[in-house]
């Protein structure tokens, strides 16, 4: 009976040691296979992306400038409008009165005279409305003038108010009324060509009547 327990024990523990032993090998084999198929796989993707065709580009879009077609002449030059004709200024206003005859001295003096009076009565209104507009410039208390020397050359008017109160002078811009300043330059030079004639003939009477000529 031992012998047989002995002959069991033993063959219960060498099969438990058999199963164990086929245990551990299977287990071998099913990590062999698994290791295989994972082999297999990875091999089978990269050969898949060997052989995937790279995908192609979009298409550029032409270009609109590209489908313009080429010019064969030169293009022409942009005809100019037609030039306008200058037009000649208007008249002056005292355009008759400029062109009166200056030859001798009397005409120089009476176109002179002609002047003064349009002057006299163009300005009057123009220099009292600069003063009560308060561009009166004060002199001097003492009511009286006699001139200055920046007189000369503008038109200007003096104003004495009643009481005693000083002397003021006023000008007219001569940028403002350019035509009153056309009159007025020529009023000076026929006055000043009527004095130079006037000098003339008086030296050329006391020549004739053998008088000395004062220097």
């Amino acid at each position: 009976m031992k012998n047989r327990t002995a002959v069991l024990l033993a063959i219960a523990v060498g099969g438990a040691g058999l199963v164990i032993g086929m245990l551990f090998s299977w287990s071998n084999a099913q990590a062999a296979a698994d290791q295989a198929r994972a082999a297999e796989r990875a091999a089978m993707a990269a050969a898949a992306s060997h052989e995937r065709v790279p995908a192609q580009e979009p298409p550029v879009l032409e270009r609109p400038d590209s489908r313009v077609p080429a010019l064969t002449e030169s293009p022409k030059a942009p005809e100019l409008p037609p030039a306008t004709p200058a037009t000649a200024p208007p008249p002056s206003e005292f355009a008759g009165l400029l062109a009166m005859p200056e030859s001798t001295k009397a005409e120089k003096k009476a176109k002179e005279q002609a002047i003064r009076a349009i002057l006299s009565e163009r300005t009057t209104p123009l220099l009292l409305k600069r003063f009560e507009a308060g561009f009166g410039e004060y002199l001097y208390p003492e009511q009286k003038y006699s001139g200055l020397p920046e007189d000369e050359g503008v038109i200007y008017g003096v104003q004495m108010p009643g009481g005693g109160t000083g002397t003021y002078r006023t000008v007219l811009p001569r940028a403002e009324y350019p035509e009153l300043y056309e009159l007025h330059d020529a009023a000076d030079r026929l006055a000043k060509e009527s004095l130079a004639m006037g000098m003339q003939e008086a030296r050329e009477g006391r020549t004739q009547a053998g008088q000395p000529t004062p220097r």
